[in-house]
């Protein structure tokens, strides 16, 4: 055992020298970079940097590889780095003056919204309306081409007002006087009355208009409602159907229509003398095919009937039958081509 211990330790130390002969050749492959900066291939500084790297785009292909340069890239890969350029010390971005920005915003919004332009009124002139047997009903001096049907009654109710029960139908030519149309958009022609008048002659045919009487019945039943029962309803918490259904109808056609809430659709009733100067002052000439659109769903509801309404309370079953009364007169407008 004393004999082998030289032999031993001659073989360690030639296992050990074997050993450093190796570590120095693996050392000697390694990348100049890493010696000196004193990192491990599998450092966690590399592996920073290496993501970092990859982050910018400029990640290398090796380690002891330089990254290739952006037209490199473009000639291998077929498209630019998507990076941003560094921005250049002490270069400033240019700016658009507020005041052009002003404009080019007001320019955007003039180019999407449409222009309305008010025509030009026309200067007054002398309107003769005649009857269809050739006499002249009325000589109207002073008249608009933005007349419409609405302000040409208005200016023969006092001298010639249609006869109860029925109403005026004005046409010149094939064309008739109704809805939002004006006198201008009639094409209406000078003439001469018999009286040597120079004006502008239209047609006035008087028809009946059997939904005429019941209208002025319903709109004089509402100077009868007790401005007491409008605030009683107006004080319910929990209104029934009926006078729910009354209230947003009213507030439809005057169009004031807040919600389907209750504490909503009550607020019309907040001053029952301004709501009921409303309603007794409501031209039915004026938009009959909306009101009929407005008010046609609630007349065909089975809460909507004036004597159910009237179990409720005594102010809307009045209102619901004025609401009838209106849809009425708005049908046959529309039916007659008054609308």
């Amino acid at each position: 055992m004393v004999a082998d211990a030289p032999s031993n330790a001659l073989a360690v130390r030639r296992s050990v020298t074997r050993l450093s002969s190796v570590a120095s050749a693996s050392t000697a492959r390694l990348p100049g970079r890493l010696l000196a900066g004193g990192m491990s291939p599998r450092s966690p500084s590399l592996v920073g940097q290496q993501a970092a790297q990859r982050r910018a785009g400029t990640r290398s292909l090796s380690p002891d590889r330089p990254s290739l340069s952006e037209s490199d890239r473009f000639a291998r890969t077929g498209r630019q780095s998507m990076t941003r350029k560094p921005p250049v010390p002490g270069a400033q971005t240019p700016r658009r003056p507020a005041t052009a920005l002003r404009a080019k915003s007001m320019q955007v919004r003039s180019a999407r919204a449409p222009r309305c332009e008010s025509l030009p009124d026309s200067p007054s002139f002398t309107l003769l309306v005649r009857s269809l047997s050739g006499d002249v009903l009325a000589t109207l001096p002073g008249a608009k081409g933005s007349w419409t049907r609405r302000e040409l009654l208005s200016a023969l109710a006092p001298t010639a007002p249609a006869p109860v029960g029925k109403s005026y139908r004005f046409i010149f030519g094939d064309r008739m006087l109704a809805g939002g149309l004006m006198l201008r958009d009639l094409g209406l022609a000078p003439g001469i009355s018999s009286n040597g008048v120079v004006g502008i002659e239209l047609n006035a045919i008087v028809m009946e208009n059997e939904a005429l009487p019941v209208f002025a019945e319903a709109r004089d039943c509402l100077q009868c409602i007790d401005r007491r029962d409008i605030v009683e309803v107006r004080a319910m918490r929990t209104p029934p159907n009926t006078v729910l259904y009354v209230v947003e109808a009213i507030g439809c056609v005057l169009g004031e229509q807040r919600g389907r809430a209750w504490e909503n659709t009550k607020e019309i009733l907040k001053s029952p003398q301004t709501l009921l100067e409303k309603l007794i002052g409501f031209d039915p000439d004026d938009d009959a095919v909306r009101i009929c659109h407005v008010l046609g769903p609630y007349i065909e509801s089975d809460f909507f009937e004036p004597e159910r309404v009237l179990r409720a309370s005594r102010a809307c079953g009045a209102l619901c039958q004025w609401c009838h009364a209106l849809h009425t007169y708005c049908r046959f407008a529309e039916a007659t081509g008054l609308a």
